[in-house]
């Protein structure tokens, strides 16, 4: 929306976005199945491999926050991993450089998919500003609320 309707879109904030270009679609695309895609079994297993293949970027001691991700998979159904398919046939590297109003990056730095790519996500949007917040995971709205809110209000405190 901020690339193709600037006008609609007054600042931006992006919170723990891959960096998506060529390199990693054509790794998508390769075959391997989705984050998050299990085949539904008939006696729950894929509940399990679900929580097993995202145990890992929760934070230990908060289950809440992992039961709340399963919960949103088992509404979702079969279309639980389908908006990371979409994230991998996006052209980013040709979109984000059109976005021109004041932009926020915010990285979780424990989040292995999203930190290590948002210095390029913030490099791509002119005069955007990138935020780490140390020791945030997969689900850093939950997992580190005040921290997230602080961030976005400094940021949007600081526009005119």
């Amino acid at each position: 929306m901020a690339a193709s309707r600037p006008e609609r879109v007054e600042a931006l904030i992006l919170s723990a976005c891959p960096y998506v270009d060529a390199a990693r679609r054509a790794k998508a695309g390769g075959g391997k199945p989705a984050i998050d895609e299990a085949a539904i079994q008939a006696d729950g297993r894929h509940l399990l491999e679900l929580w097993g293949m995202r145990q890992s970027f929760y934070p230990e001691g908060r289950s809440d926050l992992l039961e709340r991700f399963i919960i949103d998979a088992l509404k979702a159904g079969p279309r639980a991993a389908e908006g990371h398919r979409v994230v991998s046939r996006y052209v980013m590297e040709d979109r984000l450089p059109l976005v021109r109003c004041p932009t926020l990056v915010i990285a979780p730095t424990a989040d292995p998919h999203a930190h290590p790519h948002a210095p390029a996500v913030a490099a791509a949007i002119a005069g955007s500003k990138l935020v780490e917040i140390e020791a945030g995971m997969v689900p850093l709205p939950d997992h580190m609320p005040h921290a997230f809110a602080a961030a976005i209000d400094q940021f949007l405190s600081s526009l005119p």
